[in-house]
């Protein structure tokens, strides 16, 4: 993935999976299944990754697969959220964090908080969306994750630049690019991109976005805040239109 070969991920997940066809190895299965799905959400086949994760749910479910449940209603919440539905993420995504806390899986949990901050944001709640980025930061922080809080600071920035909170947007901006920047480059970038406040609703849309924040990272703060604020906009004008 980090190399954006996703071509290839899917050419690997279905070897694996031929193999545990012929060891009769059913978890395997599902597994390369549920992983091929995911490749599916990366590459915005959207639909197909959908009805994928819907199916390998229900059977984590009739196993008493906890975590597999909550990873496949993760990508069910991003997968709805991308298609402009914003009802169905939120169900998803508080079903999974409540899954996640009780395993203790920090790394979900931060970055469940992540989207419900988006969905809040999209829904013009700025307190709640401020409460769930609040949330995350020092969990990311904890995790060492540096896109993880870089994509946390970008959801605060946004929302003090829709408070009008000019110098306060500024400053969480500023931290932002530099979290960003320092987390590694390349297309690994495209995984925060995927959970900011960006148009990445298909393929072409989430390389874009990737590979113009990469380019960016090295941009002045002023014209760094512009344009992260200009994509704020029109992504606010997106939601406004889908609803």
């Amino acid at each position: 993935i980090r190399q954006n070969d996703l071509d290839g991920c899917r050419a690997q997940i279905s070897q694996a999976r031929a193999k545990f066809v012929e060891l009769g190895d059913r978890q395997g299965i599902q597994t390369a299944d549920n992983y091929d799905s995911v490749m599916l959400w990366w590459l915005r086949d959207l639909d197909a990754s959908i009805r994928g994760l819907a199916e390998i749910q229900e059977v984590h479910r009739s196993n008493g697969f906890e975590w597999g449940d909550a990873f496949c209603g993760w990508f069910l919440g991003s997968g709805a959220w991308l298609l402009g539905d914003r009802t169905q993420p939120y169900e998803h995504y508080t079903r999974a964090l409540e899954i996640f806390r009780r395993l203790g899986d920090i790394t979900f949990i931060a970055w469940t908080l992540l989207p419900l901050g988006n969905i809040s944001m999209g829904s013009g709640d700025l307190d709640q969306a401020t409460a769930f980025y609040q949330q995350s930061l020092p969990l990311m922080g904890d995790l060492g994750d540096r896109h993880g809080v870089g994509a946390v600071l970008l959801g605060l920035g946004m929302a003090a630049h829709f408070r009008g909170e000019t110098a306060e947007a500024e400053r969480l901006l500023a931290e932002a690019q530099t979290n960003l920047r320092e987390g590694g480059g390349g297309q690994g970038l495209s995984w925060p991109i995927s959970n900011v406040l960006v148009d990445t609703h298909t393929h072409d849309l989430l390389v874009e976005a990737t590979n113009r924040y990469q380019a960016s990272l090295s941009l002045p703060l002023a014209e760094w805040v512009q344009m992260v604020c200009s994509d704020a906009e029109s992504w606010r004008a997106r939601i406004s239109l889908e609803s």
